[in-house]
Formats: structure tokens, C-alpha cells, sequence
């Protein structure tokens, strides 16, 4: 005997095919609500702490960076903000053109 499927067995077939895409679609590649857990959202799979303790996921996508990476950009960012505050207190006075023409950088 071979096998004819009913309607029955093609809607059944539909259904549970749509249950599984949808499921399949709030995986950690696309952004769905009801993966957020808590008030520190984990992705599945990568939990943030176990047994109390954290794990390596707490950092997240720095643990990709390799040491000499976060020194490098720890060098630039303090190198930026050291000539944004010095242009700012030291070679161009904001305050001191403020006092003297009532506006910051005319």
C-alpha cells in the first residue's frame, strides 16, 4: 500500500511547520521580547553568571578584542579626551572668552 495524504495530514504539516519557522525566527540572530530575562537580558547559550559567579560572557563582544586591540583603542580615547580637555582649559579658554566676550566661541 502506499501512502496518500489526506488534507488533514497537509494542514497538520503547514501548522507545525509555521510553529517551527516562528520559533526558529526569535533565535539569537533576530531581537524578540521574549528572549529578555530578567533585568540583565542573556542571550540563550551564553549565560552570565553560573553558580553565583560571572562568567566571560559579562563583557560581551570585548571578549573578541584581543589585548593589544584594548590597549590600542585605551591609548586613542585617553589621547582624545587629554587634547579635548587641555584645548579647552589650556590653549583655547573657554571660560576666560566667555568672561571677556559673554559667549563661548564667537
Amino acid at each position: 500500500t502506499t501512502y496518500m495524504e489526506s488534507a488533514a495530514d497537509e494542514r497538520l504539516f503547514e501548522q507545525v511547520y509555521l510553529d517551527y519557522a516562528t520559533e526558529y525566527l526569535k533565535g539569537p540572530m533576530y531581537h524578540n521580547d521574549l528572549k529578555v530575562q530578567g533585568f540583565l537580558p542573556e542571550y540563550p547559550g551564553d549565560p552570565m553568571f553560573k553558580q553565583g559567579k560571572m562568567t566571560s560572557n559579562v563583557v560581551g563582544n570585548l571578549k573578541t578584542f584581543s589585548s593589544n586591540e584594548l590597549a590600542f583603542f585605551a591609548v586613542l580615547f585617553f589621547a582624545i579626551g587629554l587634547y579635548g580637555t587641555l584645548m579647552f582649559w589650556w590653549f583655547d579658554p573657554q571660560f576666560l572668552r566667555a568672561d571677556l566676550t559673554g559667549q563661548i566661541n564667537p
